[in-house]
């Protein structure tokens, strides 16, 4: 119960005030089904499938802890495809919050990369410091997304201090994808 109130309240005060409803539940499950099937969904796709209620049932399904952790990550990194504060805001919370789980809060990361471009720059050097891997490992794929040599010099300087292989493997990987 605790969950669907915090979506609830996360969709009716982040989004935009045009989308500042509950989604249709067809469009939500029409959300859902597209998440089952694809890694991520475009703002056309989500309007293909849900209308006008895309977005909102995009943040629901990203904010309700009764959805499996997968599609959570799913419509998080998907989120960063949509303008709008309500998307920002939806991805800043999600990323931050340490009770979320950890899959959910990388791929927000991402998504917020995708969706600030260069405003995320500071936040993913935070984050390529954090205790924890598989954040590091998502600042490192969020650079790639924000892109450029600001982004690029960020993750060089990374890689020198990084300990944990796997991660020194995926930061690499972003390098080599930059270039």
């Amino acid at each position: 119960m605790r969950w669907f109130l915090l979506s609830v309240v996360a969709t009716v005060f982040l989004c935009p005030s045009a989308d500042a409803r509950l989604p249709r539940q067809t469009a939500l499950e029409d959300i859902v089904r597209l998440l089952k099937v694809k890694e991520e969904i475009t703002p056309e796709e989500a309007r293909n499938a849900a209308g006008s209620d895309g977005l909102s049932a995009l943040i629901t399904v990203a904010t309700d802890g009764r959805f499996d952790v997968a599609l959570r990550a799913k419509a998080c990194l998907s989120l960063g495809y949509f303008r709008g504060d309500g998307a920002k805001k939806v991805l800043s919370n999600v990323y931050g919050n340490e009770k979320e789980p950890l899959e959910v809060r990388a791929s927000a990361l991402v998504g917020y990369a995708r969706h600030e471009r260069d405003k995320a720059l500071l936040d993913l050097k935070i984050y390529l410091q954090d205790a924890k891997p598989e954040m590091r490992i998502a600042a490192a794929r969020g650079l790639r997304e924000v892109g450029g040599e600001e982004a690029r010099q960020m993750l060089v300087s990374a890689l020198q201090n990084e300990e944990v292989l796997e991660v020194r493997s995926v930061m690499d990987k972003v390098l080599q994808e930059m270039r």
